[in-house]
């Protein structure tokens, strides 16, 4: 008999581009797809990863990529990028350098 997913969490891997799943069932266990929850196991036989701290820390919903809560409608969408700081323009993208010219940053 599998277990009732309550919620998930998708979060991007802190080496590759990969993304990994984390699962909380409904008795408050959690799962994660990543190679430290797949291949760690502590002496009492327990599984964790840093996703699955974050969850446990209530932290998850802060950092991670998307979640989704089953069995409500509400759903978080992927957040869209942060806006530039108030005050600060960003400089159009300098042309390519000449080849063999010096590169010189001026402020």
């Amino acid at each position: 008999m599998s277990k009732q997913i309550q919620k998930t969490w998708c979060f991007a891997s802190s080496s590759s581009n990969t993304e990994y799943e984390t699962l909380q069932y409904t008795d408050n266990s959690t799962s994660c797809n990543c190679p430290g929850w797949t291949r760690r196991v502590d002496a009492n036989g327990n599984r964790s990863c840093k996703h699955t701290r974050l969850v446990d820390m209530g932290r998850a919903d802060i950092i991670a990529l998307s979640c989704h809560e089953y069995g409500s409608h509400s759903q978080l969408a992927p957040r869209p990028p942060a806006p530039a700081p108030k005050g600060k323009t960003t400089a159009p993208p300098a042309p390519p350098a000449r080849l063999g010219a010096r590169k010189l940053l001026l402020d």
